[in-house]
């Protein structure tokens, strides 16, 4: 499997450090997560998905996985666990989520982007729990741009025996159905939510980019209380100090739009080695778990 896992990210390794941008490597707590813009003052089986038709669209961040390496290195061999793979699944996962939110139709624009920091009304934040070839398991911390957490839930998915043997699974990841799950739940969550919370989600997140630009003009109309960042007030819609930020943050998503193609282009680069190594790994550990259900003297005829 070292030879597999070798092959594939001799081309990948590169360019996934640098998507991966400031992305944690190490497990964090199940508490929301800090997302959004900082102040400019601190620079230095899934089943089918029923969509609420009345809700507004938010736009959602992926942020890239966390690859959740133990930071002891001898334990990466314990646990099967090879880093750089790792590392480049922490890319690959964050855009299958990416895929799996945008098939729900239930979401504006959803982009991946390197860390939290970016400005979006909801934010997606999972991590590696375990990926082995058969067994998947990624826990997803879903947050708005308030700092509100709507939960943190882990999902799995074990491939079935026989997937890559089954001709119209040719070019499919075993893993989809993880991503799909975790999508379903995401928009379960969201038709609890009303329109006028939503909307009030994305003033928020423009007035929280304005914040990022020029912390003075905009500090006014936020309020900090436990780590949850609301609206203190509400601009007039033809504040000047708000038009003059709409089209800088219009500047800013053409940037991060422009990366979901170098996300693409790293994800093609190495599916198929990455579908090579899923394959090799579940009949490996198909054949070991064979070997030690006959167990040691079980014998056999010959």
């Amino acid at each position: 499997m070292g030879l597999y896992c070798t092959f594939l990210l001799v081309g990948a390794v590169v360019l996934s450090g640098v998507l991966s941008g400031c992305a944690t490597t190490s497990g964090g707590t199940t508490s929301a997560p800090d997302v959004g813009p900082v102040l400019s003052s601190e620079y230095g089986n899934t089943g089918t998905v029923s969509v609420s038709s009345n809700l507004p669209k938010v736009d959602v961040v992926v942020p890239v996985f966390d690859p959740n390496l133990p930071k002891d290195s001898d334990t990466w061999e314990k646990q099967g666990i090879f880093p750089e793979l790792r590392r480049a699944e922490s890319n690959r996962f964050a855009l299958k989520m990416k895929s799996a939110i945008e098939d729900t139709h239930a979401f504006g624009v959803v982009r991946v982007v390197p860390n939290s920091t970016a400005t979006g009304d909801l934010y997606v934040v999972g991590k590696i729990i375990q990926s082995n070839g058969e067994d998947v398991k990624i826990n997803i911390t879903v947050a708005d741009i308030s700092g509100k957490q709507w939960f943190t839930k882990d999902f799995t998915h074990r491939a079935k025996e026989g997937f890559h043997k089954n001709i119209r699974n040719k070019g499919k990841d075993a893993y989809d159905p993880v991503f799909e799950k975790a999508a379903a739940y995401i928009v379960k969550k969201l038709n609890k939510r009303k329109s006028a919370e939503l909307e009030r989600l994305r003033l928020l997140a423009e007035i929280r980019f304005g914040s990022s630009l020029s912390q003075e003009t905009f500090s006014r109309y936020l309020k900090t209380e436990g780590g949850r960042v609301n609206l203190a007030a509400v601009p007039a819609g033809d504040d000047p100090a708000l038009q003059r930020i709409k089209p800088i943050r219009v500047r800013d998503q053409l940037f991060i739009d422009r990366m979901q193609t170098h996300y693409a282009d790293f994800d093609q680069k190495m599916d198929d080695s990455y579908l090579v190594w899923q394959q090799q790994s579940l009949v490996g550990g198909e054949s070991r778990q064979e070997s030690k259900n006959k167990g040691p003297g079980s014998g056999g005829s010959g």
